[in-house]
């Protein structure tokens, strides 16, 4: 599975339920690193007695720079892992993967920066989901 998120990057394939599944565990992977971060939030806000304030300024003292340079890590391993399996997927279909994988990308997210609106990256949402189900091969042309 490894190898789906970070190998064979310029010729690998993925079919359409074993994509289907490596993304739904990438995004389970993403949220419970979110909801565990939370929850160590959570628990040295108790220890320090409630004090939201005093909280923040030592961590940020003690722990700024490296939590920062790792939770960027994390978004780009994630990231990386994503862009991968998506332009699998579209190699798989037939398209070019990588270009695919940057265009789903940028409307997922970016779109809805720009736009200011939360609506607009749902069409990277979309793209997605018809990538997921479009038949193997659906268009390359063989000469």
């Amino acid at each position: 599975m490894i190898k789906d998120y970070f190998l064979d990057v310029f010729d690998g394939r993925l079919r359409s339920i074993p994509f289907l599944i490596r993304w739904l565990i990438l995004l389970a992977l993403m949220i419970g690193l979110a909801i565990g971060l939370g929850a160590v939030i959570g628990v040295t806000e108790r220890l320090v007695g409630g004090d939201i304030q005093a909280l923040q300024q030592e961590l940020s003292s003690n722990l700024g720079g490296p939590v920062a340079i790792l939770m960027l890590v994390a978004i780009l391993v994630f990231a990386f892992a994503n862009l991968n399996i998506t332009a699998k997927r579209a190699r798989d279909v037939g398209l070019p993967g990588w270009l695919t994988a940057i265009v789903i990308a940028a409307l997922s997210g970016g779109a809805s920066q720009v736009s200011g609106q939360a609506t607009t990256g749902g069409l990277g949402l979309i793209l997605l989901v018809i990538l997921t189900f479009l038949p193997t091969d659906m268009i390359r042309k063989d000469s």
